[in-house]
């Protein structure tokens, strides 16, 4: 059973509505100061190494891992004093 309107409910509907307008445009002003748009993890650690000797070294030993290991471990020089290193690889 719906209520029937009455000329009451047009303006006391119309003020409800103005004040949540109020209220959310004021909530969305306190949003606004308090967060921070988001952003994506690794924008926050992008290029944080960079010029660091330490993760230079970091990445040559990744390289010549992957390396050594396509020409398998078990005839890797730090195992069995072989050259098993590709060109323009050093061993470290």
């Amino acid at each position: 059973m719906t209520r029937q309107p009455t000329q009451n409910q047009p303006p006391a509907i119309e003020a409800r509505v103005t004040s949540l307008e109020i209220e959310l445009t004021q909530l969305k002003q306190v949003l606004a100061t308090v967060t921070s748009p988001q952003q994506p993890w690794w924008e926050g650690i992008a290029g944080s190494h960079a010029n660091d000797p330490t993760f230079e070294a970091v990445i040559q030993l990744g390289q010549e891992w992957r390396k050594t290991a396509e020409y398998g471990l078990e005839n890797c020089c730090h195992f069995s004093g072989s050259q098993c290193h590709p060109p323009n690889v050093q061993p470290v």
